[in-house]
């Protein structure tokens, strides 16, 4: 069994060691999406990666969200979501993650700033279903990237 170390100004001094098993396991088929978007208003939501496919269940591990922004009084919220609506996000999702709160870094002297959020998550999207974005935003909301990260892996559904 192997152990990787993470290092976090967050969690410091704890112990943030995790086990690693099954990285050859054949029935997790490893998955990624990366996206980047552009968004204008308070409130952003969007359909993200492919509707599940039949015989599979997703298992959400990290995602990742960055925002740009110029705004230093600018604030987001990040929501992942899981809807029974295939490319549709609804205002009540079957499932909804909370991501803590982003923070803001200074990307450049010239004033560009973003909003960045990483979490170890453990999320599961069922076969048929669609995973979606869901950001609440105050402060400059005009037409910004987003980038959005996502990595977990398939396994095969069980019959009924």
């Amino acid at each position: 069994m192997s152990r990787v170390e993470l290092k976090s100004k967050h969690y410091d001094p704890f112990d943030c060691s995790i086990e690693v098993t099954d990285v050859d396991n054949p029935a997790r088929q490893p998955a990624q999406f990366t996206q980047t978007y552009s968004a204008s208003g308070g409130v952003f939501r969007t359909p993200l990666w492919d509707v599940i496919p039949a015989g599979k269940t997703l298992v959400l591990e990290f995602v990742s969200v960055n925002q740009l922004t110029f705004d230093p009084s600018s604030t987001m919220r990040v929501i992942l979501e899981v809807s029974d609506f295939p490319g549709v996000c609804p205002q009540d999702p079957t499932m909804r993650h909370v991501l803590p709160k982003p923070e803001l870094i200074t990307v450049s002297d010239s004033g560009v700033l973003n909003h960045v959020v990483s979490q170890f998550i453990r999320m599961y999207a069922l076969e048929g279903q669609q995973l979606c974005l869901h950001l609440n935003r105050s402060g400059d909301t005009s037409s910004q990237g987003i980038d959005v990260h996502l990595a977990g892996y398939f396994v095969d559904s069980e019959a009924p």
